[in-house]
């Protein structure tokens, strides 16, 4: 299927990192996460991946769609999707701070590590940054869609006990 080889592929040691950017300015762009799939036995293609932004319970600004203007996903230091995050309309759940990147078309060989960047833009002005305790954010993976050379979609969001209430987050704070 595609042009992918192999049968049926999974999503294995999957993980989430914090980026090299552990504050981000406001109305600056900063990598504030790391994801890291490795595919075990066949080639995939990614789709899409859910996102989700949580403002920490000290914060003044629960909102991300007041905190951020965007976020994008880079791999080998190209950009390959961009979500415009400063309507809350774009969210799929704004109650959760939930979205998704779709179309993605990524294609990640069978035994290859893949890490892609997650950069944000923050908005110019936001409520508590660069308070103490206060401006922290943690964003998490939530669903992971892929298709194999079967041509199975596979919603996953167990790659690696990627249980959403359990999921690898990456924290950064808004300075």
């Amino acid at each position: 299927g595609g042009g992918l080889n192999g049968g049926e592929a999974s999503l294995e040691q999957f993980d989430l990192s914090s980026g090299n950017d552990s504050g981000v300015e406001e109305g600056a762009s900063a990598e504030i996460a790391e994801i890291e799939f490795d595919v075990e036995d066949g080639d995939i293609l990614i789709d899409r991946i859910d996102l989700r932004l949580v403002s920490d319970s000290g914060n003044d600004e629960e909102d991300p769609w007041d905190a951020f203007d965007s976020v994008r996903l880079l791999v080998d230091g190209d950009e390959i999707a961009e979500a415009d995050l400063s309507d809350e309309d774009e969210y799929l759940d704004e109650d959760d701070g939930t979205f998704r990147f779709t179309n993605l078309g990524l294609v990640l060989m069978e035994d290859e590590e893949v890490e892609i960047l997650v950069g944000a833009t923050v908005a110019g002005s936001v409520d508590d940054a660069g308070t103490t305790d206060e401006g922290d954010w943690t964003i998490a993976v939530d669903e992971v869609r892929y298709f194999d050379a079967d041509g199975v979609a596979e919603d996953d969001n167990t790659t690696g006990d990627l249980d959403p209430t359990t999921s690898p987050t990456a924290a950064f704070d808004v300075v």
